[in-house]
């Protein structure tokens, strides 16, 4: 398990809430984004209500296609991660806790070539239905 690949990553940003954390400073661009009129300074007021600016900047998040993306590789990870209880376990060691794959190993009371099996498998599971490539 030396060499991370696409995957590894979204699997270890799931595992660490580093999609979720995207998500949000995706969704604070736009809520904070301060606006310059004509004369350079910062104003607050746009010339719509709250009630409109509210609904047209979830409109602006809600068709954001990096959000889009995110959510959907997510829920695709997701999908599949709690499937695979042994494979769970391994990710939240070898991500959570930084654990090296030998005390993984130790700790799950499992050979090494299981331990890779088991987490192979859930990579493999991974790329047959979401469609994400390694």
């Amino acid at each position: 398990m030396a060499k991370i690949d696409k995957i590894d990553r979204l699997i270890r940003d799931y595992v660490n809430g580093f999609i979720d954390k995207r998500i949000e400073a995706i969704e604070n661009r736009y809520r904070y984004k301060s606006k310059i009129d004509n004369l350079g300074i910062r104003t607050a007021y746009s010339g719509v209500s709250e009630q409109e600016r509210a609904i047209l900047l979830k409109e602006q998040i809600e068709n954001d296609p990096e959000i889009i993306n995110l959510k959907y590789q997510k829920n695709q990870i997701e999908a599949w991660y709690h499937s695979y209880p042994d494979a769970k376990m391994i990710c939240e060691l070898r991500w959570k806790k930084n654990m090296q794959q030998w005390e993984i190993e130790q700790e799950m009371r499992m050979s090494r070539s299981t331990v890779y099996n088991r987490y192979v498998e859930l990579k493999a599971e991974i790329i047959r239905w979401s469609g994400l490539e390694p």
